[in-house]
């Protein structure tokens, strides 16, 4: 899936040059098309209290247009299970999510909608898509699991809302017993035992435990449908940091969900679109995905990359021309595709192109080498500079547009 950046246009005219968790004021929403994590330890401490997080449609995981990133619960970890919660191999996480029997009637599913019985369920996994995938299991047990997972489902939208679970600053939620002694009944603990089947239906249960090393924990997310063997979907990770991924075999986290994780307030932010290619954390206009490309900043209104736009001699003939220094990201080499220049590097594409009137943008541009940026570019930028080939001698208008698409 690609998306495009919002292209920015340089006019260059001549002569010019231009729980124990302090809780928010809201409930914790859950519905029947989201898929559920949940976080227990069976000894210790913290063994009453149950951590859950929203992860997104089950659906935008069956279609890959899930974020990467989906959140950071790090701190409801700390709090609830310590600060060697990592290290823990008492502590396990799994997730779950069935669009039917979450109330009592369920429409007809629109366009696009899973139907019925449609379960997504995780497996402990020691690489992405290395879980054995599920055998197939009858209509008839999947609803009988599936009164289990509505039973469980309920905790969350049970009573008034202000009776409800709240919120934590991150979205997550926390259910304890000794506070919620009737909702416990039905808590992630009590219908994902250490001993038997989750939901009473998923032989092995549907965790994975933590305290293995390295730097993250996986569960693979498998569909599965009445008397078919599931499928894979998925992967989510929990991380050291507390980050939440989803994450594919074979595939490295991108260097634009990496650039993502190196800022707190999009990694802790409860809008998940946020962290996505097309989101705008900090309203400025400019998508994260241009911000990546040009060296901006998601989280600084002010901050979109460098710009230098100069008229200067830049093909030593005398004359001056229209030429435009722009961040790109470090080790992207432009080469001619027809009249505009391209790059592909970090899991974008760059589009220099030029325009003399601003309607057609079909003027040949090319590269200046050696750059004419001054200053310093960001750390893993550097600057490229860009001449619009009939703007030579500034006889008249002239334009450069840069853009930026995520493969």
């Amino acid at each position: 899936m690609s998306f495009s950046k919002r292209s920015f246009l340089s006019l260059i005219a001549a002569g010019f040059a231009a729980t124990s968790i302090t809780a928010s004021a809201d409930p914790f929403e859950f519905q029947a098309v989201d898929l559920l994590l949940g976080v227990q330890v069976t000894s210790g401490s913290g063994t009453s209290q149950n951590v859950f997080f929203n992860l997104g449609t089950t659906m935008s995981f069956r279609d890959g247009t899930n974020p990467e990133i989906l959140g950071n619960i790090s701190q409801e970890l700390v709090n609830n299970y310590g600060n060697d919660w990592f290290t823990r191999a008492d502590l396990r996480f799994g997730v779950a999510g069935l669009r039917s029997q979450f109330d009592d009637e369920i429409a007809p599913p629109a366009p696009g909608e899973d139907s019925g019985q449609t379960w997504y369920v995780s497996r402990a996994a020691a690489a992405p898509g290395s879980a054995t995938l599920r055998p197939a299991l009858s209509e008839n047990a999947l609803q009988l699991g599936g009164s289990r997972f509505k039973s469980l489902a309920g905790i969350f939208i049970q009573g008034s809302l202000s009776d409800r679970l709240q919120k934590t600053p991150s979205g997550a939620t926390v259910l304890d017993e000794t506070e919620q002694a009737v909702r416990w009944n039905n808590s992630w603990a009590k219908w994902n035992p250490s001993t038997n089947s989750a939901f009473n239906i998923w032989s092995g249960g549907i965790e994975n435990n933590l305290g293995k090393g390295g730097s993250r924990v996986l569960v693979d997310v498998q569909r599965a449908v009445p008397n078919v063997q599931a499928t894979y979907v998925v992967s989510i990770a929990i991380e050291s940091d507390g980050t939440i991924r989803a994450v594919k075999p074979s595939t490295a986290a991108s260097a634009f969900a990496t650039w993502v994780s190196s800022f707190p307030a999009l990694v802790n932010s409860t809008t998940a679109a946020d962290r996505t290619a097309a989101g705008d954390f900090d309203k400025d206009g400019v998508t994260n995905i241009r911000e990546f490309a040009f060296g901006g900043s998601p989280v600084s209104p002010s901050d979109n990359g460098q710009e230098q736009i100069r008229s200067v001699d830049a093909n030593a003939d005398t004359l001056r021309d229209f030429t435009n220094t722009i961040e790109i990201r470090s080790g992207a080499t432009f080469a001619a595709s027809g009249n505009k220049l391209t790059a592909t590097i970090d899991g974008i594409t760059y589009t220099i192109e030029g325009s003399l009137d601003l309607v057609t943008f079909n003027s040949t541009v090319s590269e200046v080498s050696p750059t004419l940026g001054t200053g310093t570019p960001k750390t893993g930028y550097v600057f490229k500079t860009f001449r619009l080939n009939a703007g030579n001698g500034l006889t008249g208008k002239g334009f450069i547009r840069a853009g930026a698409a995520l493969n």
